[in-house]
C-alpha cells in the first residue's frame, strides 16, 4: 500500500485529467506501446466486394443485348432508422460515468468510512449521452437489366450527435466544520459520428400481385467515415461559500477514414400508378472503418495543444486506497497523458438492422 495521505479534498486538480499509471497485467503486457499493433483489414469482405462489382459489370453488358424497350430505370429516394452501438466512441460517454462514480462517490464514502470527513453529498444533473441510433437516406437509381433482375447505383448519408450538458455538485463537511463545494460543469459533451456511402446493388423482384412486388436486393460500396469527441470543461471550488479556485479547458478530437458497406435487404414494393411507387425495406447493414486519423486540440490555462495522428483505444488505470478503476477510452492523443498507453485498434462501427421507407418513379 503506498504511504500517502488518502485525503485530497482540497486539490483542484480535475481527476478525470490526472495521469494514469500504467496497467502491467497479463492482458496487455504483450503490448505497452501504441506501435504493438496489428493488421485487422477484413480481406473476406473486399473479396465479396470485388466479386460484386465483376458481375455487376457482367450484368451490365448482358443488359446491353437486350432490346432498348426492355431497359427500364427507376429513380428511388428513401429515409428510415438505424440501430448503431459504435462501442469504441460510447466508451467515452462510458468512462464519464466510471470516472464520476470513483472519483465523487467511492472516494468520499471511503473518507467518511476512515473518518477524514463527516459527510459528502453528491448531485448530478444531465447524463453522458451515447449513440444507440441514427437517421439514414439516400437515393438510388435503378436498372433492369434483366427483369425481374436488377443492379442499381446509390447514395446513402447518415449522422448521429450524442450531446450532453452534464453538471456534478459535490459538497463536503470536515471534521472542524469547515464546508467544500466542488462543481465540475461539461457543457457541452459531444461524440458525433458521419458517414457517405456510394453503393453499388443487385436487385431481385418477384410481383405478387398486380400492385404488390416482393424485392430482396444486396448492396455495397466503400464507407466514407468521420468521429468527433469534443467537450467543454469548467471547474469551481468553494470553501464556505467563497470561490477559491477555479480551472477550464476545451477539448476536441475529429477522426476520418475509409472502410466497408455491405447491406442485405428484404422490401415490399407497391405500385401507386404506371410511374410512381411506394416501398418498405428492411435489413442489416454491415458498415465498419477500421483506421481513422485526424486532429485535437486542448485549450486551458492560457495555453494550446495541438496533435494529429491515428486514432486507438487508451487505458485508463486508477488504483486507489477505495478501489480500482481499469477501463479504456478513444482518442488521437499520445502525449496527454503520457501513461495512458495504446491497448488496440479503434474502429468506427457503424453496423445495425435499418428500416427504411421511400418512393420509387419509373421511366
Amino acid at each position: 500500500m503506498p504511504k500517502k495521505s488518502p485525503y485530497s479534498a482540497l486539490s483542484n486538480i480535475a481527476p478525470e485529467i490526472l495521469t494514469a499509471r500504467p496497467l502491467l497485467s497479463a492482458s496487455n503486457s504483450q503490448g505497452l506501446s501504441r506501435n504493438n499493433k496489428y493488421d485487422v483489414r477484413n480481406k473476406p469482405l473486399i473479396k465479396i466486394l470485388l466479386l460484386l462489382v465483376i458481375l455487376l459489370f457482367l450484368l451490365i453488358l448482358s443488359g446491353f443485348s437486350e432490346q432498348s424497350d426492355k431497359r427500364k430505370f427507376q429513380l428511388e429516394l428513401f429515409g428510415g432508422f438505424s440501430a448503431l452501438n459504435p462501442e469504441d466512441l460510447n466508451s467515452n460517454a462510458n468512462l464519464r460515468d466510471q470516472i464520476a462514480k470513483f472519483w465523487y462517490e467511492d472516494r468520499y464514502d471511503y473518507y467518511i468510512q476512515v473518518g477524514h470527513i463527516q459527510s459528502s453529498a453528491t448531485n448530478q444533473e444531465g447524463k453522458f449521452r451515447t449513440i444507440k441510433s441514427a437517421l439514414p437516406s439516400g437515393l438510388r437509381l435503378k436498372y433492369f437489366v434483366i427483369r425481374p433482375l436488377a443492379i442499381s447505383l446509390g447514395f446513402k448519408y447518415l449522422t448521429r450527435r450524442g450531446a450532453s450538458n452534464v453538471r456534478h455538485h459535490v459538497t463536503i463537511s470536515e471534521n472542524d466544520g469547515t464546508q467544500l463545494s466542488h462543481i465540475r460543469e461539461f457543457s457541452p459533451f459531444n461524440i458525433s459520428v458521419k458517414a457517405f456511402i456510394p453503393t453499388l446493388g443487385i436487385h431481385f423482384e418477384k410481383r405478387l400481385s398486380g400492385s404488390i412486388g416482393l424485392e430482396i436486393f444486396v448492396c455495397g460500396g466503400p464507407l466514407f467515415g468521420q468521429c468527433e469527441y469534443s467537450l467543454e470543461y469548467k471547474y469551481e471550488q468553494k470553501t464556505n461559500g467563497n470561490l477559491t479556485s477555479t480551472s477550464s479547458y476545451n477539448f476536441e478530437e475529429k477522426g476520418s477514414g475509409t472502410g466497408i458497406a455491405l447491406d442485405g435487404c428484404v422490401r415490399i414494393n407497391y405500385s401507386l400508378s404506371k410511374h410512381l411507387g411506394l416501398f418498405l425495406e428492411t435489413g442489416y447493414a454491415y458498415q465498419v472503418v477500421e483506421e481513422l486519423e485526424g486532429p485535437g486540440y486542448m485549450k486551458g490555462n492560457g495555453e494550446v495543444e495541438e496533435w494529429k495522428d491515428e486514432w486507438g483505444m487508451k487505458e485508463y488505470y486508477e488504483a486507489e486506497y477505495w478501489g480500482i478503476i481499469d477501463s479504456m477510452y478513444a482518442s488521437n492523443s499520445w502525449e496527454f497523458p503520457e501513461n495512458h498507453l495504446w491497448v488496440r485498434e479503434f474502429k468506427l462501427d457503424l453496423s445495425g438492422f435499418q428500416v427504411r421507407i421511400g418512393i420509387a418513379y419509373r421511366f
